[in-house]
């Protein structure tokens, strides 16, 4: 079949559709070969159901029961930057019982177009603190390798954006990353 004299939605389901078989031949072949079609036809309806869910459309409904909670607190919007400028939110995420640690990044332009992601892992991390540094410094440099428009960082840990924008001196064990995130801030 021409994929490309299908339309999306069929393309979409054509390759969920593919890759659920793969996964029925893996398991075949070198695993149990327990998986039964049946299951794979309800593991990809549901998975479908989650992903219209996440584009705003109501879930279809769900033979289990199960739906969506109510409203609850809603976090605020994505903005995009100002006209000429991109904007880079980072993220990161900690397990402080093992400092398994992730980050994750996201450049976008003013139409909310992405123009470059990237994540990674922190092994042996500090503190969430320390994560997050590391979040916005890897940002920075993802941001500085794609693109050579002004930079507005956005992200969520409160201690790291008064430490970045206090110009004295810091006494944190995130000195060294504070100190080349505003090396890399001001050697654009």
């Amino acid at each position: 079949m021409c994929l490309n004299k299908a339309n999306e939605e069929c393309r979409t389901k054509l390759m969920f559709l593919w890759w659920r078989s793969w996964h029925l031949r893996n398991d075949i072949i070198s695993s149990k070969g327990d998986a039964s079609v049946t299951a794979s036809a309800h593991f990809l309806f549901n998975y479908a159901n989650a992903l219209l869910s996440l584009n705003g459309r109501p879930p279809l409904h769900d033979p289990k029961g199960k739906s969506l909670l109510g409203a609850g607190p809603r976090s605020p919007e994505w903005r995009p930057p100002d006209t000429g400028w991109a904007k880079l939110n980072v993220d990161a995420s900690l397990v402080p019982s093992s400092g398994a640690a992730a980050w994750g990044g996201i450049l976008r332009d003013e139409s909310g177009a992405v123009i470059a992601s990237n994540w990674n892992l922190i092994p042996n991390c500090q503190s969430a603190e320390f994560a997050e540094g590391i979040a916005c410094l890897k940002g920075i440099r993802l941001a500085r390798r794609f693109s050579n428009l002004p930079l507005n960082v956005e992200s969520d840990c409160q201690s790291l954006v008064l430490a970045l924008t206090d110009p004295s001196i810091q006494r944190s064990s995130l000195r060294p990353v504070i100190e080349e995130i505003r090396h890399l801030c001001v050697s654009v």
